[in-house]
């Protein structure tokens, strides 16, 4: 929360806040309903951090956490907010946002590496999500 107002009143720079914005939103959300988090879940978001690159479907999602597809979705929608698959887009993004900041590599590396089949619908996707361009996120 400190950084968030930090920035805020500094540069206010899209690119940092967007990262922190998204942190509180689910720091907030964690408060709100603290008990929410079945623990499934946390398995499921484990498995898809650890490789982001695989196609995650919402079946294959659902196999993994034991769950049927429609029990996910109602789940997902009341612990996240969101659906699964907008969830593991999240988290796709997220990993490329540290690995933008913490690697060297090209932007289609990065793209490859959290699941986008290309440079542009990855860079389309950041954008969205960040409200910047990844090389911009980059540089930032």
């Amino acid at each position: 929360v400190a950084a968030l107002h930090h920035e805020a009143l500094g540069a206010a720079d899209p690119a940092a806040l967007a990262p922190l914005v998204a942190w509180l939103a689910v720091a907030a959300r964690r408060v709100a309903r603290p008990t929410a988090e079945d623990p499934r879940l946390r398995k499921l978001w484990a498995m898809v951090d650890a490789e982001p690159a695989r196609a995650w479907t919402r079946t294959e999602l659902a196999r993994r956490a034991g769950l049927s597809g429609e029990h996910l979705r109602r789940l997902c929608q009341r612990a996240l907010g969101t659906s699964p698959q907008a969830h593991v887009a999240t988290l796709r993004l997220q990993r490329a946002a540290l690995l933008l900041r913490t690697t060297p590599l090209k932007l289609e590396a990065v793209a490859e590496l959290v699941g986008y089949g290309s440079a542009y619908a990855f860079s389309a996707a950041f954008r969205r999500r960040f409200a910047c361009a990844p090389g911009a996120y980059r540089t930032g």
